[in-house]
């Protein structure tokens, strides 16, 4: 659930104005752009969104509100190096969008904490492009939780869309927090958390067997369950680790339910100002309060070429029940200024009719576009009214007709608007208002026809109405399945809340420094010794950086004499002193990373694979097979196949620094000598483990006794070994299926593997992975 802080003083804006009222606009402005008075700044130029999904490359991504809205404008390709650019405009402020990357019938999701507005509008595009990249959008002690997409993003992101009213109304130091926590829950396998994460890991890996397969993970979903029971039907598997196939998804709706309920996510602080959506409903057929259809346009006329609008003011018909004016020497944070109070009057029209624009062209803040529901948002002074008497209170009107046009024929009725107090009713940091155009029993002011009025005709305020009687004074709830009971709150569109974050850096400033003599450094997530493997963000520090267009980070292998070149675009800045960069995936060998071009270059060794990399081998055993299609069953305690796989390591050091050991079964596959009759696909032409396509894995416990098998001829642990034990047993058919081990040292970030130990070696992975080194088991 989002809890929302409450009011807070926005010093630094009363600052800024009293600035601009002593006669400081000029100057400022004239030294910031050095054009002279007239002139006028274009709009914020674009950037770029970047992320990775190394799982799906050659798939689509695509962006949704949290609360399920799409974002079309923003879908892309992932290149084949399993990297994705998106193109944002520099006007609009996200917080929390769904990142939903797909192909075929597998989804991943991760989230785009925080996309801000861009409030440097003089860079020149043509020296630099602000990247921002989803790994980059944590900070302040989370780990880049989102660097790429994979099973652990898409456990976080389901988790909290079940545990928020409204993701998109949550505190980006709270969104950070909880990803912290969600983290470490899945690296240390711990509690609820873990437990959903593995039911995911089964689920994305059974819809990975197959193309023809249904969607398995559902967004947007309104239940907020995800799961799709079409799926579950068609692909019959054991999604809950019971040995049995699970058709229902009741059992991870249970388990998600439960993971939820272990964070909690504080709502954003809106200050003193509030986002206000109006949206107005002409479609016909609508059901009012009373369960009768709406007569739209009983009043307006229906004519060809019309447009919506909105006018209103601050309510003044009730001296009495209007909002408290600062001038009657109320508390500051208890009443209105007479500056604030115009400020109202001038952005609702000051009941001007068919002046004020909505809009239904899914744009700024409107759903979708062509639905005929029709959007307008404002920003207005806010005053929070727990504990107080009254809130922010105003009065508003629609009219349909042509820009200009009087009120006859244009509005919703003759005598008459609604009223509304501002208030956060839900906790979204939003106050979202949906009205049916002509609705004559919601919250009509003086003839309401609503028969919940107890015999009056006035719709009352809060503080008026007498118990068990009708009053519609504010944020309303919808009818969302016909039966004339409200049950569901608006979704808002693309809006976010206008929160008060203090204490959190902008994540990409988008400004040019002058480059300085200082000497960089470069360094992975720990210095000098970056995690094996790929997709994590590798560190340049130094002083006075300036980035240009040709400005590459180059990473080159120093394995062999011939220096082959792969350049990465596209770098982050968070600061003049930092360079943020993805490193590409799975290198081999040591690495010289150099920043190239500009007026420095940094190079220095980075110790990137070789300095985590230790011997590993699979032991045990060489194959396993099941006779007459028994399927074998076990657990990592008590595996009935057991798969024996042993790291040299001294003592237990690193099991502290995120030390992950699991065992890998591949899809089903069969051998070209047997035609592949059974229809599944050649153990020659397996996906790769790298990318986890169609790979399912369970973790291996550690067994410090180093246990061997009566059988096999095992010998017994050398000192400076550790043993683990685990056993690869999903639910399977009759095929042929290659089965390894891989271990990771930064909580399953990157990856190595471990080979068979062929030939009487010790150690099988000195060449790096080979699938056909890796062991064999059948169903029979």
């Amino acid at each position: 659930m989002v809890s929302n802080p409450g009011r807070i003083h926005a010093t630094l804006f009363v600052l800024a104005a009293s600035l601009l009222s002593c006669g400081f606009e000029q100057p400022i402005l004239n030294q910031a752009t050095e054009w002279g008075p007239d002139w006028v700044p274009d709009a914020p130029e674009p950037y770029t969104v970047r992320g990775q999904v190394y799982a799906l490359p050659g798939g689509t991504v695509d962006f949704y509100s949290a609360t399920g809205l799409h974002l079309p404008a923003y879908s892309t390709d992932v290149q084949p190096t399993g990297v994705f650019d998106s193109e944002f405009p520099g006007s609009t402020d996200y917080r929390n969008l769904v990142v939903v990357a797909s192909s075929g019938p597998q989804r991943l999701l991760g989230l785009a904490t925080r996309i801000p507005r861009n409030r440097d509008i003089y860079y020149d595009p043509d020296v630099f492009q602000p990247v921002y990249h989803l790994g980059g959008m944590t900070w302040g002690g989370a780990e880049k939780v989102m660097a790429n997409l994979s099973d652990r993003t898409t456990t976080m992101t389901l988790v909290m869309l079940r545990a928020a009213g409204n993701l998109g109304a949550a505190g980006v130091e709270s969104t950070n927090g909880v990803l912290a926590e969600l983290s470490a829950s899945i690296t240390t396998k711990a509690g609820p958390v873990y437990a959903f994460h593995r039911m995911v890991q089964r689920v994305l890996a059974a819809a990975a067997r197959d193309v023809t397969y249904p969607v398995p993970l559902r967004f947007p979903d309104p239940s907020k369950l995800f799961l799709a029971t079409d799926f579950l039907a068609a692909a019959e598997f054991d999604y809950t680790g019971d040995g049995l196939i699970d058709l229902s998804a009741d059992a991870f709706d249970a388990a998600l339910s439960a993971a939820a309920a272990e964070i909690l996510i504080a709502g954003c602080a809106t200050g003193e100002r509030m986002t206000v959506v109006f949206m107005s409903d002409l479609n016909g057929g609508n059901r009012d309060r009373n369960c009768s259809v709406v007569d739209t346009f009983k009043n307006a006329k229906d004519e060809e070429g019309k447009t919506l609008y909105i006018t209103g003011g601050m309510f003044t018909s009730e001296p009495g029940a209007q909002t408290t004016s600062c001038e009657s020497g109320a508390a500051a944070e208890d009443c209105l200024a007479s500056s604030e109070w115009a400020e109202v009057n001038k952005k609702l029209g000051n009941w001007v009719p068919n002046m004020i624009a909505m809009r239904d062209d899914g744009e700024g803040g409107d759903n979708i576009a062509g639905d005929n529901v029709w959007t307008a948002v404002f920003e207005l002074p806010y005053i929070a009214t727990g504990g107080k008497e009254r809130g922010v209170r105003i009065g508003y009107k629609y009219t349909y007709g042509f820009k200009g046009q009087g009120w006859t024929g244009t509005q919703e009725w003759p005598g008459n608007n609604r009223i509304m107090e501002i208030e956060d009713a839900n906790g979204d940091g939003l106050v979202v208002r949906y009205d049916y155009f002509g609705d004559e029993t919601s919250n009509k002011n003086v003839a309401n026809l609503n028969n919940g009025l107890c015999g009056s005709t006035k719709n009352p305020w809060p503080e008026q109405v007498a118990a068990g009687c009708f009053t519609d004074t504010g944020e309303n709830e919808l009818d969302s399945d016909g039966d004339c009971v409200v049950d569901t709150w608006p979704l808002a569109g693309s809006v976010v809340p206008q929160c008060v974050e203090p204490n959190v850096p902008g994540i990409a400033e988008v400004k040019g420094y002058i480059g300085s003599d200082s000497d960089p450094q470069i360094q992975g997530i720990g210095p000098a010794s970056g995690p094996n493997g790929g997709g994590f963000l590798v560190e340049l520090l130094g002083t006075g950086f300036r980035p240009q267009p040709a400005s590459d980070i180059e990473i080159n292998s120093s394995a062999d004499a011939t220096v082959t070149a792969n350049r990465l675009r596209g770098y982050l800045v968070p600061d003049p002193n930092r360079v943020l960069f993805t490193a590409p995936p799975f290198l081999a060998a040591p690495a010289n990373v150099a920043m190239l071009g500009g007026e420095q270059t940094a190079k220095a060794e980075m110790n990137y694979t070789v300095a985590k990399a230790v011997p590993c081998s699979l032991v045990y055993p060489v194959e396993m097979s099941t006779a007459d299609g028994e399927v074998p069953s076990g657990s990592v305690g008590e595996p009935t196949y057991p798969v024996l796989a042993r790291l040299a390591l001294e003592g237990s050091v690193l099991f502290e620094a995120g030390l992950r050991v699991e065992v890998g079964l591949s899809p089903a596959c069969c051998y070209d000598d047997e035609s592949c009759s059974w229809g599944v696909q050649s153990c020659l032409n397996l996906p790769r483990p790298e990318w986890e396509a169609g790979w399912t894995w369970f973790s291996m416990a550690h067994d410090p006794l180093c246990t061997a098998p009566e059988e096999g001829g095992v010998a017994d642990c050398d000192a400076g070994t550790t043993q683990f034990l685990g056993s690869p047993i999903p639910e399977i058919g009759q095929a042929r299926y290659r089965y390894l081990v891989r271990y990771s040292f930064d909580a399953g970030l990157s990856w190595d593997h471990c080979d068979l130990a062929a030939d009487g070696a010790s150690w099988g992975n000195e060449n790096g992975i080979k699938l056909i080194d890796a062991g064999m088991m059948w169903v029979d």
